[in-house]
């Protein structure tokens, strides 16, 4: 399925908040599934931790356009944490097109 993509949507800002709410929904799923907050929280904290990495050589050794894709999983990552947490993101509540 196609569908075409605002604009305003095609940019870093809104991808980074869609990862992070997709990390929270992750991290909902897998609350939900049985596996522990502990568990789940160490994950993400490793994801994070290699993503950051991953993040930062992209952006030495590529600048942004080899960074982007590990900045979204580390936002992921942050959303999954944040997840455990309890915490919401409603940001696609407001068409901001």
């Amino acid at each position: 399925m196609y569908e075409a993509v605002p604009e305003c949507r095609a940019n870093m800002r809104w991808l980074s908040r869609r990862k992070y709410s997709a990390g929270i929904t992750l991290a909902k799923q897998k609350l939900a599934s049985g596996r522990s907050r502990f568990s789940i929280l160490i994950s993400a904290v490793f994801q994070l931790l290699m993503a950051g990495v991953s993040c930062a050589l992209g952006l030495i050794l590529g600048g942004r356009r080899l960074g982007s894709r590990p900045w979204l999983r580390l936002c992921r990552s942050v959303g999954m944490a944040c997840g455990v947490f309890g915490a919401r993101s409603d940001f696609y509540r407001v068409v901001d097109c």
